[in-house]
């Protein structure tokens, strides 16, 4: 008797259970939205930070040129070990930057150097670049290339050898990104060239 019981129990169970599965297989549900959206890149954005061994300074000036905004070139000074610098390239049928460059570079100064010992000739520089969307600004979930291991000009020199180093060794650090769009002025590919 119990046996036949819980057969009963079993398909009245299965009979309640059966429009649920029905509900549940139906193909009238509605279409899952793209969680993805496409969305249109409409600039990149790119950091350089340079160090150097702000030693370097008291017998050398240091300097940062790159790719301005207007594509072009722009030199700033490097005063202390650490200099960055962001931009905000934007991407339009006018000017379309395909090459965005930046190189680290050091020459003798004015100072009169002593008259014995060394110096520590220390220059890296690292590069980022983001895609800017329509929608919202860069953020670090779409960094499209970033080069930070680096081969740094890490030299020590003697003090009386300086002026002929600088003569052969003067950039430090230069980094190139090149930027290919296709026929809508989409970014198709980014490449990276980098040297010291």
């Amino acid at each position: 008797m119990l046996k036949n019981f819980l057969g009963k129990a079993a398909i009245l169970a299965a009979v309640v259970m059966l429009p649920l599965v029905t509900i549940s297989c139906s193909d009238d549900d509605e279409p899952t939205p793209d969680p993805t959206p496409n969305k249109e890149v409409i600039g990149v954005l790119v950091t350089y930070e340079a160090q150097i061994d702000e030693a370097m300074l008291d017998y050398m000036d240091v300097q940062v040129s790159y790719t301005g905004l207007d594509g072009q070139n722009v030199t700033a000074a490097v005063d202390s070990s650490k200099w960055t610098q962001s931009l905000a390239y934007s991407i339009d049928k006018e000017g379309l930057p395909t090459s965005l460059n930046a190189t680290l570079s050091a020459t003798r100064n004015a100072t009169a150097l002593p008259e014995s010992g060394s110096i520590h000739i220390y220059g890296d520089m690292t590069a980022s670049l983001y895609l800017i969307y329509s929608d919202e600004t860069a953020s670090e979930d779409q960094l499209a290339a970033s080069f930070i291991l680096s081969l740094p000009t890490d030299d020590t020199v003697d003090i009386n050898d300086l002026n002929d180093y600088l003569t052969h060794n003067n950039v430090l650090r230069n980094f190139s990104f090149g930027i290919e769009y296709n026929e809508n002025n989409e970014i198709a590919n980014i490449s990276y060239s980098s040297h010291n």
